[in-house]
């Protein structure tokens, strides 16, 4: 994985790791049942493919700062008893550097999409980090509906491309400080290109968007990116 936005692979061996931590966290209820932001129930099956989902969005952005950087940021798989309690938007919340595991001080908040999407969408109540990156997995349609994907994909992995990224500042208007893009529930989004509605009514009370075609995504950018993760480690006391 590099900057030159190759797809990369999130080997099997790290997505079977993905779906038993994911399993772990539904069978002990520390993910809750309703989606954030709405009161929409999902079964289990649907939350654990999410789940997984994210983690492996979260792994192959660590396998690129890695391969750029030299810093191995390390994904969060602490379990919350619950579920209440998340990781306040710090998916990446320490990285290794030279076998040390150290702190990282910015939060990044990894955002995994699917290869059709347009938008970034952050519900507001998870407006919190510091940069939104977002991750586009190449998993299954119907993941959701069905576990009888799981063997190919613990044997072959799955194809991720990191799409680009947004400081949270970004989803703000320079002159008024408010969102360039608010969603509420109940409305569709628009393809940005066109401006025809698509996809289903959003369930989430408000939502701040930002097109996908708007992420900073130039070799330059990302770099600028990876010194200000470089710049955010905490060279204090390592951690256990």
């Amino acid at each position: 994985m590099s900057t030159q936005f190759d797809f990369g692979i999130v080997n099997g061996n790290a997505v079977r790791w993905c779906h038993s931590f994911a399993k772990k966290m539904t069978e002990r209820g520390a993910i809750s049942a309703r989606d954030f932001g709405s009161g929409a129930v999902r079964n289990a099956t649907d939350s654990l493919a999410d789940m997984v989902e994210g983690k492996v969005a979260e792994l192959a952005f660590a396998q690129m700062v890695a391969a750029n950087t030299g810093i191995r940021p390390e994904v969060n798989f602490n379990i919350y008893e619950n579920p209440l309690v998340t990781d306040t938007g710090t998916d990446l919340p320490q990285v290794r550097v030279r076998n040390e595991c150290l702190a990282l001080r910015g939060s990044i908040d990894v955002k995994s999409t699917r290869s059709r999407s347009h938008w970034l969408l952050v519900d507001h109540f998870r407006f919190h980090s510091d940069v939104f990156v977002v991750v586009k997995a190449m998993m299954p349609d119907d993941i959701e509906k069905s576990e009888e994907h799981w063997p190919d994909l613990f044997r072959l992995g799955v194809r991720c491309k990191v799409v680009g990224f947004a400081y949270r500042h970004d989803f703000l208007d320079a002159q008024t400080g408010m969102p360039r893009y608010l969603f509420k529930a109940g409305e569709r989004l628009f393809n940005p290109n066109t401006g025809d509605l698509i996809g289903p009514k959003l369930k989430s009370r408000l939502n701040y968007g930002m097109p996908i075609n708007d992420l900073r995504q130039t070799p330059d950018e990302w770099f600028e990116l990876f010194r200000w993760i470089r710049s955010s480690v905490f060279y204090g006391a390592a951690l256990a």
